[in-house]
């Protein structure tokens, strides 16, 4: 069974199972945390971006932002639909807290407004994180 998650302070809601662990951020800059465990868990981000900016702006400062602070680049780039706007899915193996994650990290974009949904494994689990990405996608709505 699933949940509804309503983040009124970002203007979305996305769905979660039951039993996973919904965190809403409590400071602007603080991501909203959906936790399985320690080790399986999804992340979601609102960004304000500059007037102006397309997707690719947008992935392209992800992108760099993720090789400066985790020295990694995405291991594949896809183009995805996110609640029916244009999307961009990046596939990484990341190191965190001492392990090895896979990383799936989803990007969209509303007017100004930057969305990223990254979800994360133990290595080993690509499969099983790969096929959860899909639904948990189509829970995600941007509310206005």
């Amino acid at each position: 069974m699933w949940v509804r998650f309503p983040a009124t302070r970002w203007n979305y809601s996305i769905g979660h199972p039951a039993g996973v662990n919904a965190l809403e951020g409590s400071k602007a800059t603080e991501p909203d945390v959906f936790a399985a465990s320690a080790d399986e868990f999804y992340v979601v981000v609102k960004e304000e971006q500059p007037r102006g900016v397309m997707l690719a702006d947008y992935v392209k400062a992800y992108v760099d932002a993720t090789n400066h602070q985790l020295k990694t680049k995405p291991e594949s780039r896809q183009d995805i639909t996110i609640d029916g706007r244009p999307g961009t899915l990046l596939t990484y193996h990341i190191k965190l807290a001492g392990k090895v994650r896979f990383n799936l990290v989803a990007i969209t974009l509303d007017g100004r407004d930057g969305y990223t949904i990254s979800r994360v494994g133990n290595k080993g689990q690509e499969q099983g994180v790969s096929e959860f990405l899909p639904t948990l996608l189509s829970t995600f709505a941007i509310e206005r």
